[in-house]
């Protein structure tokens, strides 16, 4: 509402007023739904099941690897498989949880910031065009050259 107000309040033609109001109801509506996402809880069994049952499929896969490994000596080629398969896996598990709260990680503020910066800077360059605009049109209707001319010769 106040937007709305406030873009009323801007001295430009009522059709760019329009389109600016409708932009900004469209952003409007794209920050309510983020809110929205934001506020979603994401249950926390989920996260807690995943994690518990990433753990003991880890915990039993160098037993299952075991006899795949019989030709390395002694079996040590499956500590680093074990290693690698373990920290992929778990990867894949942090990634699906920062996934979850996409907001906790996104630079949303820096972004808000430079879009502030960049409203002020086409209310800044409104304001100096229009007042070009206001000189130039007082300098149209002001008398010309000539007329000064006539009126200092008499």
């Amino acid at each position: 509402h106040d937007l709305s107000a406030a873009i009323e309040r801007l001295p430009i033609e009522e059709a760019r007023r329009r389109e600016i109001d409708k932009s900004a109801k469209a952003v409007v509506g794209c920050v309510e739904r983020c809110d929205w996402i934001y506020r979603l809880p994401v249950p926390l069994v989920y996260t807690r099941h995943t994690g518990r049952f990433l753990s003991s499929w880890l915990l039993l896969l160098p037993m299952a690897l075991y006899d795949s490994f019989s030709s390395s000596w002694n079996h040590i080629a499956l500590i680093p498989a074990s290693f690698l398969i373990g920290l992929f896996f778990l990867g894949i598990d942090e990634l699906a949880i920062q996934l979850e709260e996409p907001f906790s990680i996104l630079p949303l503020e820096y972004s808000c910031y430079l879009v502030k910066q960049a409203a002020k800077a086409a209310m800044e360059w409104h304001a100096t065009n229009s007042l070009q605009r206001q000189v130039t049109d007082s300098a149209e209707t002001a008398p010309g050259k000539e007329e000064l001319k006539s009126t200092s010769m008499v």
